[in-house]
């Protein structure tokens, strides 16, 4: 569907103001891949990906990220006692949401992507990113694997999902490993879900009281619910 047609779907469905908000969401959009350098028109469906593991039978289509949403998430998220250290992306697609992390001054960013392409994708974005904005390369990893697999790193205390990139059985994974990282290495975090299905927020209830629904924000009409293991 062409964002003309979606613009109009959206115009039918939800009036004009929503279709002014993604019009200038789209805008946005395009506005920072230009300055930047960066490239975003990514396939929405897995199928043409190459994607090595078991993991496939649990994912989902891919779905894309905003800019301007994820720019106030992110000056939000600075101002919280886990504001202060490294931030992953489970299932980064193409180094979107990596980008404007770092755009916001969030560093180190690291990304988890499954498909070969996708892998190949954000690491050509972020090393587009880099040399437009002179920011370091090195402040930012793309790691082709499965989120499930990810060994939690010390320095890491946000982790962001885009629901459904995958479905409960990887989510359980990815909490597991989470808190084995938050056990051994005490420290402030929090999981941020773009989109968090209810089923998704059935799973994060069983983490009561290790991680608490902090806060539902909702940016430019994306709702992210964000869990943390400190309410201060």
């Amino acid at each position: 569907m062409s964002y003309l047609s979606r613009l109009q779907n959206i115009l039918n469905r939800h009036g004009p103001k929503a279709a002014v908000a993604k019009f200038w969401g789209i805008a946005a959009d395009r506005w920072f891949d230009w300055r930047h350098g960066t490239d975003n028109r990514t396939p929405e469906k897995l199928d043409g990906y190459t994607i090595v593991g078991e993991s496939r039978k649990h994912a989902a289509s891919y779905g894309a990220s905003r800019a301007m949403p994820l720019k106030c998430l992110f000056t939000r998220l600075r101002g919280r006692s886990f504001g202060g250290g490294g931030f992953v992306d489970f299932g980064c697609g193409n180094a979107k949401v990596l980008v404007m992390a770092a755009h916001c001054q969030i560093r180190p960013v690291r990304g988890v992507e499954f498909a070969r392409e996708l892998c190949e994708l954000a690491r050509r974005n972020w090393a587009a990113f880099c040399h437009r904005t002179g920011t370091p390369a090195e402040t930012g990893t793309i790691i082709e694997g499965d989120a499930g697999a990810y060994a939690c790193q010390p320095d890491e205390t946000m982790y962001f999902l885009y629901c459904p990139s995958f479905d409960e059985t990887i989510l359980r994974k990815v909490l597991a490993n989470i808190s084995a990282s938050l056990r051994a290495h005490p420290r402030a975090a929090a999981i941020i879900i773009c989109n968090a299905s209810p089923s998704y927020q059935a799973v994060m209830q069983e983490m009561v009281p290790e991680f608490a629904h902090l806060q539902k924000a909702i940016f430019w009409g994306y709702p992210y619910f964000i869990y943390s293991n400190r309410t201060d």
